[in-house]
């Protein structure tokens, strides 16, 4: 049993057809969350109303889900579908689980 399997528990809970579907849904999931915060974040710079506090709290809302979006969720969706590690040499998994808790 590998490092993946032992935090995700992949292989002997999910089918492929079901992996799949899952990534699919991810993946609209990511894509529509990267469009939405990057309209935000096109409004916001248009505008340009920093001035209150909560315009600013929006824009780091929008920043910080749009980063977790385009680096987190495809590699948690990658993983999902190859039980395998794709950056071992520069992040771990635990890393990665770390970051996607914390955000």
């Amino acid at each position: 049993m590998n490092e993946s399997q032992i935090y995700f528990n992949i292989s002997t809970e999910y089918t492929l057809t079901e992996r799949i579907f899952i990534a699919i849904f991810l993946s609209t999931i990511c894509v529509t969350g990267v469009l939405g915060n990057l309209f935000v974040l096109y409004v916001a710079i248009r505008k340009q109303n920093y001035k209150y506090v909560t315009n600013c709290y929006i824009i780091n809302l929008a920043i910080t889900d749009f980063l977790f979006l385009s680096i987190s969720v495809p590699l948690t969706i990658y993983l999902g579908l190859t039980d395998s590690w794709m950056l071992s040499n520069l992040i771990d998994c635990k890393t990665q689980l770390l970051i996607a808790h914390v955000k």
